[in-house]
C-alpha cells in the first residue's frame, strides 16, 4: 500500500482532552471550598460603634419617656408621653430586636427597662381584691363624656338601656345634650335627679338615677362642676362623687393637681357603706395625680376586677390605649365587673361598672 506521505493523526489523550473541556464539576466545587475558605473582610470598628451610639442614643429617649410617670407637672412635655405610656413599650421593641442583633447589650438593656416599667406599675390591675363579706347589692354605674356636648344623645340613652344601667352620670355636659337626652328617652328610663350647666358652657354634669340619691350637692373647690350624695339601694347608704378635671388627656387644665388632691380627700356625709368617686379624671395610672388618689384609699374599679386596664381614650381608636375614665372604690365597695362601650360623637368610650355594694 502506498503511502500518501501525511503523518497519520495524532490521537488525543484523555488528559489533554480533560485540559480542553470546560471545567469540571468537581472543579467549580474546588472553587467554592477555596472562596470558603477566603479570610471574612474585616467588621468596620467604626461604623459598629456609630450605630451603637445612636441605638443608645434613641434607648435614653424611651428611658426618658418613661421617666415622665414620677414627674408631677402640667406641662405639655410631661403629661402628654405620661398619658400614652402603652406606646413606649411598641417603640422599645425594634430597639431591643437591633440591639441584641448586634450585641450592643447597653442599650438594649435600657431599652428593655424603658419598655418592662411601665407594666410593673399597673402589675396590680392583673390580680383582684376578695368581694366584700356577707349580703350585697348590685348596683351598675355607667359614666360618660360628654365632649363638651358633642355626644350622641341617642347613642347614650341606647346604652344605659343595652347594660341596663342603674346610674348615668355624664360630664361635659351642655344644654343642647341635656335637652337631646331628654328627646331620646333617656329621662324615661332614668329620672334625672341633677343637672348642672354653667350659663353658655359645656362643662355641666348630670345624675339620672332610678335608685334614690339624697343629699346632692355641688362640690366646692373644684375648677369645674361637680356634686355628691347618698346613693340608697336595698338599705346600703353609699356615697356617690361625680368629678370631671379640665382640659383634656394629653394637655390636662393647670388645675388638675389641685383638683385631684381635693377629690383625694372627698367625703360624703351620711355615707355608711362605702363610697365611689366617678367621672372623666383625664389621669392614667401611670401618673403621680392617679397615684394621690389611691394613697388617700381610692382604688380603680378595674384594679378591683384583677381583669386588666380599661382604656377609654382615643374612642376612635380600634384599641383604645389610655385609661382616662375611671371609677374608683374605697375598700367596703367591690366590683363585679367592668367593660367600655363606644358612644357617638363622645372622644372617650363609656365606662360601665358593676359594683357589689354591702347592705348592712
Amino acid at each position: 500500500m502506498r503511502s500518501t506521505g501525511m503523518p497519520p493523526p495524532k490521537t488525543q489523550s484523555r488528559r489533554d482532552r480533560s485540559q480542553r473541556l470546560p471545567a469540571s464539576a468537581e472543579e467549580e466545587d474546588r472553587h467554592e471550598d477555596e472562596e470558603e475558605h477566603e479570610p471574612h473582610k474585616p467588621v468596620d470598628k467604626r461604623k459598629r460603634r456609630r450605630n451603637g451610639i445612636w441605638l443608645t442614643f434613641v434607648a435614653l429617649l424611651l428611658a426618658a419617656w418613661t421617666a415622665t410617670m414620677f414627674i408631677n407637672s402640667t406641662s405639655p412635655l410631661v403629661t402628654a408621653p405620661s398619658a400614652v405610656m402603652p406606646l413606649v413599650t411598641i417603640c422599645a421593641l425594634p430597639v431591643i430586636a437591633i440591639g441584641v442583633g448586634g450585641k450592643h447589650f447597653v442599650s438594649t438593656g435600657i431599652a428593655a427597662i424603658a419598655a418592662l416599667l411601665p407594666w410593673a406599675m399597673v402589675a396590680g390591675y392583673a390580680s383582684s381584691r376578695e368581694a366584700p363579706v356577707g349580703k350585697t347589692v348590685t348596683v351598675r354605674v355607667m359614666s360618660v363624656d360628654g365632649s363638651l356636648g358633642r355626644a350622641n344623645a341617642n347613642a347614650v340613652a341606647a346604652a344605659a338601656k343595652t347594660y341596663a344601667a342603674d346610674v348615668v352620670v355624664i360630664t361635659g355636659l351642655s344644654s343642647t345634650l341635656a335637652h337631646g337626652l331628654t328627646v331620646a328617652g333617656l329621662d324615661r328610663q332614668l329620672p334625672p335627679l341633677w343637672v348642672q350647666v354653667p350659663s353658655n358652657q359645656n362643662t355641666g354634669i348630670g345624675i339620672y338615677s332610678r335608685l334614690a340619691i339624697s343629699d346632692l350637692t355641688s362640690v366646692d373647690g373644684l375648677s369645674r362642676p361637680a356634686a355628691s350624695g347618698v346613693l340608697q339601694a336595698d338599705g346600703a347608704r353609699v356615697g356617690l362623687t361625680v368629678a370631671q378635671i379640665g382640659g383634656g388627656t394629653l394637655f390636662p387644665a393647670a388645675s388638675r393637681s389641685a383638683d385631684l388632691k381635693k377629690l383625694a380627700a372627698q367625703k360624703v356625709a351620711g355615707a355608711s357603706t362605702g363610697s365611689f368617686l366617678v367621672g372623666s379624671l383625664n389621669t392614667t395610672p401611670w401618673q403621680p395625680g392617679f397615684h394621690s388618689l389611691e394613697k388617700a384609699g381610692w382604688e380603680d374599679a378595674a384594679d378591683v376586677t384583677g381583669k386588666g386596664l380599661r382604656p377609654t381614650w382615643p374612642s376612635w381608636s380600634p384599641l383604645p390605649i389610655t385609661p382616662a375614665d375611671h371609677l374608683l372604690v374605697d375598700q367596703k365597695i367591690g366590683v363585679a365587673s367592668t367593660a367600655t362601650v363606644n358612644i357617638g360623637g363622645s372622644s372617650h368610650r363609656a365606662l360601665v361598672v358593676s359594683l357589689e355594694v354591702p347592705t348592712g
